[in-house]
């Protein structure tokens, strides 16, 4: 443990842990992984973890990715975004075996570009048969006047509906919120020119004829924040707005938070926010302690938050296509 924390004081970007379970007690394995996994989840950083007997990790790792498939397949979506997926064929063989493994029915396309994180946490679409993807755009190479643009991507899907009409889908993940300056100034910084450069994307498409768009993903901060205005008080509509929208215990989607914890957003064209019959927020997958207040309903196999399906919460529309 000494040496763990050791490690932590030059706040690096990935940790390489070589056989750091070898000898311990299984009470303090169980404490030392909830400790990597709480660090790696609130620094945003990564970590590797070699060890010659895997059946130490395997569990742990394997229950968060179950949860993770149960997550997809109760929301049940034609069309999926995910963000922080290492790459596609890793994205491919997790709809394939866990999504089947958990009762669920894997994804007929599957896509993922590199992005500009080098930790290789990326976004990526996955869409069921009748929602082909027919284009496919990067804005990795975007620039401004301070530099590139996005952290990771605003990745643009375009795909066809089974009544044969085109919608696009732009997956994102915003700079991180407070792994940087004091205050996070300069990630608002990053997060706006970020905002700023979504809504060019979206009044192009909006310019090219495209009526159906939707902005999707973990945008990093909440719908009041100034990094956020640039693409929040354009025409675009949050399907949490929606008279029929099911947030459940929490006004957020970040862990248990209420308002301000509300940073991932499905944002919809007013033409496909019409389309619109409700949607939620699907907290099943997101851990609370036993003595939460106003607690919200986890499946029963998770006991332990490093089991968690994620700290985000799914949040979905339900659309007319």
């Amino acid at each position: 443990m000494l040496a763990f924390a050791r490690a932590l004081v030059l706040n690096p970007k990935l940790l390489l842990l070589d056989e750091p379970l070898e000898g311990l007690a299984p009470l303090i394995v169980e404490e030392l992984l909830r400790a990597i996994a709480r660090v790696v989840r609130d620094e945003g950083m990564s970590a590797i973890i070699v060890e010659q007997n895997p059946k130490l990790v395997l569990p742990i790792t394997q229950r968060a990715m179950e949860h993770t498939a149960m997550v997809i397949r109760d929301v049940g979506a034609d069309v999926l975004a995910v963000v922080e997926a290492e790459s596609r064929p890793l994205l491919q063989t997790f709809t394939s075996t866990l999504l089947d493994r958990v009762g669920g029915s894997p994804y007929d396309q599957v896509m993922l570009i590199d992005g500009n994180d080098d930790r290789g946490i990326d976004v990526g679409l996955l869409t069921r048969p009748g929602y082909p993807i027919v284009d496919i755009r990067t804005h990795i190479f975007d620039v401004d006047a301070v530099g590139p643009v996005f952290s990771r991507d605003c990745a643009e899907y375009h795909l066809d509906t089974p009544e044969g009409e085109r919608v696009v889908v732009l997956v994102n993940h915003l700079k991180s919120k407070g792994y940087g300056s004091p205050g996070d100034a300069t990630g608002a910084k990053r997060r706006r020119r970020q905002a700023l450069r979504v809504a060019e994307i979206y009044h192009g498409l909006r310019d090219d004829g495209i009526a159906h768009i939707a902005v999707v993903g973990d945008l990093n901060d909440d719908p009041s924040s100034a990094a956020l205005a640039p693409l929040l008080e354009t025409e675009l509509r949050d399907i949490s707005t929606h008279e029929a929208f099911d947030y459940g215990t929490r006004r957020g989607t970040f862990q248990g938070e209420n308002e301000t914890g509300k940073i991932d957003y499905v944002l919809m064209s007013p033409a496909l926010f019409a389309r619109a019959r409700g949607g939620a927020v699907f907290r099943k997958g997101v851990y609370r302690g036993p003595r939460t207040r106003t607690p919200w309903e986890i499946y029963p196999t998770l006991t332990e938050e490093v089991h968690a399906a994620s700290d985000h919460a799914a949040i979905y529309a339900d659309i007319d296509l």
